[in-house]
């Protein structure tokens, strides 16, 4: 029988579940793909953490809400408690952030950028691994009218001009939003 879809191999639906636990109201978003007469069902975490690991310049990448939970991560196995909490106000006031910098991942940030909905900075010299320097960028993105922050770490020969501008890409390949105005 003829599809009362115009085309189905192309057509993405998005549905967004409210789930209530413990009452606090949580969404996740389950996308459904027609491809080869099959459907499938992808968690927005697994698209996220799909999505992070195709964006090679990007050394360490999270998504969280302003509770602090954690949508989808990539290679921030040594995040500590509290860290992500001191992000939900680094949009809040210029010196303060660039006096204060960040803790991600145990390491201490310089913040030498305040450009809301982007602040961002580095830790240790111009060049060197994971473990002597590494740039980091916290990017605030709206999502159906709620607040999410992402944090990206991008290290040599990665530069904040190439690790920051494709910030847009990644939101625009998941659909998880825009960066907030």
């Amino acid at each position: 029988p003829k599809s009362p879809i115009p085309n189905p191999h192309i057509v993405i639906i998005y549905i967004k579940l409210k789930i209530t636990k413990q009452n606090k109201c949580h969404q996740n978003y389950i996308i459904l793909k027609k491809n080869n007469e099959k459907i499938y069902l992808i968690n927005m975490e697994d698209k996220l953490v799909e999505e992070f690991n195709k964006f090679e310049d990007w050394y360490k990448a999270i998504i969280f809400d302003k509770e602090c939970k954690v949508i989808a991560k990539k290679n921030c196995d040594k995040l500590k408690d509290g860290e992500l909490k001191e992000f939900l106000t680094v949009f809040d006031d210029r010196d303060t952030t660039i006096g204060k910098g960040f803790v991600f991942c145990g390491y201490h940030f310089d913040a030498h950028r305040f450009h809301p909905p982007l602040t961002y900075g580095r830790r240790g010299g111009p060049e060197g691994g994971p473990e002597d320097a590494e740039g980091i960028c916290c990017a605030r993105i709206d999502k159906d009218g709620t607040k999410y922050f992402m944090i990206i770490t991008y290290v040599y020969p990665i530069v904040s001009a190439r690790a920051i501008s494709i910030i847009p890409d990644f939101l625009k390949a998941t659909g998880f939003g825009k960066l907030d105005e």
